[in-house]
């Protein structure tokens, strides 16, 4: 009975001491992780902080901007999702295009839709004349940054200025040409003048 006792206190001890030695390297990279997302967070709010807007990108392929009913009783709101096609006008009249953040929900898609889906947001809002667009998720704790894109200027996005072809204002004017008849009769002009200088100067009172 006391062997028994004995071969049992020790397992636990060796279990325990176990534990004590391998929990520093099993907690090691979940606080690591953790502190990675904590950051990614916080700089996922603080872009939202910055920019001129905040859309909410739902699983439909529809936008919210901000718009919709607001239930004072319940202090609920309820927005509105718009296509993006709808919403091209509204964009394109927006005065300040330095940073949008759309923030995508929760969604059941595979990887390749979902990665779809952030390239369609980005060349939509470059179309849309937009400097820089980030596109966030909401996650279980915190929000995840998935795409930082800065625009290149308009220039660079249609390969460069195109030169302009040099336009020579008299071109639609074609050269006189001096014949015996031209150069035998003075013009309008010529005669006006030839005429004022033939005229006495009038004295001054």
């Amino acid at each position: 009975m006391a062997r028994a006792r004995f071969t049992f206190r020790s397992m636990n001890i060796i279990w325990l001491m176990t534990l004590v030695l391998i929990s520093p390297v099993c907690t090691a990279e979940p606080e690591d992780a953790h502190s990675d997302g904590a950051a990614e967070t916080l700089r996922a709010f603080e872009l939202e902080e910055k920019a001129d807007l905040v859309a909410n990108y739902s699983t439909a392929g529809k936008l919210d901007i901000g718009i919709g009913r607001t239930d004072k009783a319940q202090s609920l709101h309820h927005p509105i999702y718009f296509p993006l096609e709808e919403l091209e006008k509204f964009f394109n009249n927006q005065r300040h295009k330095n940073l949008i953040v759309v923030v995508v929900a929760k969604n059941v898609w595979t990887d390749e839709e979902f990665q779809k889906n952030v390239l369609k947001l980005r060349d939509y809002f470059v179309a849309r004349g937009y400097k820089k667009i980030v596109i966030q998720q909401g996650l279980g704790a915190g929000r995840g940054i998935h795409l930082e894109h800065d625009a290149p200027p308009k220039a660079e996005q249609h390969g460069g200025p195109q030169p302009q072809p040099s336009i020579d204002p008299f071109a639609e004017y074609p050269t006189p040409q001096r014949t015996k008849q031209n150069k035998a009769v003075p013009d309008e002009v010529t005669r006006m003048l030839e005429r004022s200088s033939r005229r006495p100067a009038l004295a001054r009172q």
